[in-house]
């Protein structure tokens, strides 16, 4: 069970699109708020549900930066918020070489 939990998290945070540094192809494409949104919906009852919650002011900043007018702005609180969670940042190039 313990490791089903693990892979659990991991393909979570795997999933979700946060990353300290743009790359070249997020600041070509931005994210969508809509999808960014519900992953991280998504991730904040995943992480109640193995007992580990966001604080309650990460949750209202996580309110606060989805009620945000401005979808750009949006994105970039949600990763502000997330990135402080951030473990590993894995960087895989075009050329299938990770970093």
């Amino acid at each position: 069970m313990k490791s089903a939990a693990h892979l659990f998290f991991f393909w979570i945070a795997a999933s979700v699109p946060l990353g300290s540094q743009p790359s070249q192809a997020d600041t070509a494409r931005p994210v969508p708020l809509q999808p960014m949104a519900q992953q991280a919906r998504q991730l904040v009852e995943a992480l109640n549900y193995l007992g580990q919650p966001l604080s309650a002011s990460e949750q209202k900043a996580i309110n606060a930066a989805i009620a945000l007018p401005d979808e750009n702005a949006a994105v970039e609180a949600l990763e502000r918020i997330f990135d402080t969670h951030v473990l590993v940042n894995v960087d895989i190039s075009p050329e299938s070489r990770v970093k």
